[in-house]
């Protein structure tokens, strides 16, 4: 099988998923009763890593780190429709004959499937090839 194209994902190139991450993010300290807005998010949590994020706002025992990782990894999938495909690459992708919303739901799903079984280990990075 020849490989057409091999994309690394970087938050915003094939899809933003700031917002679903975000919208995770803030159910999953709210079951912890942390309580954190978008605005408050996007401005100063946005692009952190977890183990940094939950430090900014008050978090050190790894047991709550760990639990609240998890917990957000399990809410996640119920908001792949906050996801959103950089239109202008997907165009390029049509062009080809490729279907950018399902090539994206595909392989999202099934990365993130793999991601959840794997745990967000350090130095871990997705890889989707269409």
């Amino acid at each position: 099988m020849k490989i057409e194209l091999l994309l690394l994902d970087f938050d915003g190139t094939v899809a933003n998923t700031g917002r679903a991450n975000a919208v995770s993010y803030i159910e999953a300290l709210a079951e912890e009763g942390i309580t954190i807005t978008m605005e408050e998010y996007r401005q100063k949590y946005f692009g952190l890593r977890c183990p940094e994020f939950l430090s900014d706002i008050g978090i050190t025992d790894p047991v709550q780190m760990q639990r609240i990782r998890r917990r957000k990894v399990e809410i996640y999938p119920t908001h792949f429709d906050l996801v959103a495909l950089n239109k202008p690459l997907w165009a390029g992708f049509s062009r080809k004959g490729w279907q950018g919303d399902d090539c994206l739901n595909r392989t999202h799903r099934q990365y993130y499937k793999r991601d959840a079984l794997l745990g967000h280990r350090k130095g871990y990075r997705r890889t989707t090839i269409i």
